[in-house]
């Protein structure tokens, strides 16, 4: 009964974070898959919550393009070999 997935439909800023990897043993990556198993995510998803991530995060504007560009182009990568479903 998360509202994990009504938060999203709606339109709000929605991120996943590790917090403190070292307290809780995990990884932003595992956060990730997580999220995607517990609420069936796709790839295109992951690549909403991790872009807007980045859109909020408080790097100046030019490291958030470079990293934008590197970020897209490394799931265009994933879709190319897995697909986006």
């Amino acid at each position: 009964h998360h509202p994990f997935p009504r938060l999203m439909a709606e339109g709000l800023v929605v991120t996943v974070n590790s917090d403190d990897p070292a307290m809780f043993n995990t990884t932003l990556t595992n956060e990730f898959l997580e999220v995607a198993h517990t609420f069936h995510l796709g790839a295109e998803d992951i690549e909403a919550l991790v872009m807007t991530a980045l859109d909020v995060s408080l790097l100046p504007d030019h490291q958030k393009k470079a990293y934008g560009t590197r970020y897209r182009q490394e799931f265009e990568k994933l879709y190319d070999k897995y697909g986006k479903a």
